[in-house]
C-alpha cells in the first residue's frame, strides 16, 4: 500500500499549520500573566507571516491580506480614516480572482512495455 504524502509531512508545514494555536496560547498567556492585552494582540500578524518567513517562494501570495490590513491600519492612525477605510478589505478577494494560483500540470506516463514475466508457450 503507498501512503499518499500528506502536505503536512515536513516539520515546516506543521510548524505553519501549528502557529495559530501557539501564538493563540502566547496572547492568553500574556494578557493573563502580564496584562499585555493591547500590545499583544500584535503577535497575531505571525500568522499569515509565518509561511512567507518559512517558505518564501510558495507564499508570497499569502501576504497580500497582511498588505491590506497594514494599509488600513496606516489609513486609520494617520489619517483617522477607519470609516471609509474598512472597504480596502474588499480589494482582498478581487486580488485573488484576478490572479488565481497556477497549479502545477502533473504530467503522468505509462510504460507500456512488454511484461518480462509473461512468456508464451
Amino acid at each position: 500500500m503507498v501512503r499518499k504524502k500528506s502536505k503536512y509531512d515536513t516539520f515546516t508545514n506543521r510548524f505553519i499549520a501549528a502557529t495559530p494555536i501557539l501564538v493563540t496560547m502566547a496572547y492568553l498567556i500574556m494578557g493573563f500573566e502580564f496584562d499585555l492585552w493591547h500590545p499583544g494582540w500584535v503577535i497575531f500578524i505571525l500568522i499569515p507571516l509565518m509561511p512567507a518567513l518559512l517558505k518564501p517562494r510558495s507564499a508570497i501570495r499569502g501576504l497580500f491580506p497582511l498588505i491590506v490590513v497594514g494599509i488600513y491600519l496606516l489609513m486609520g492612525f494617520i489619517w483617522e480614516l477607519w470609516h471609509p477605510g474598512w472597504i480596502i478589505f474588499m480589494v482582498i478577494p478581487v486580488f485573488y480572482i484576478l490572479f488565481p494560483e497556477r497549479r502545477k500540470e502533473h504530467i503522468v506516463t505509462f510504460d507500456i512495455g512488454e511484461d518480462d514475466d509473461h512468456e508464451d508457450h
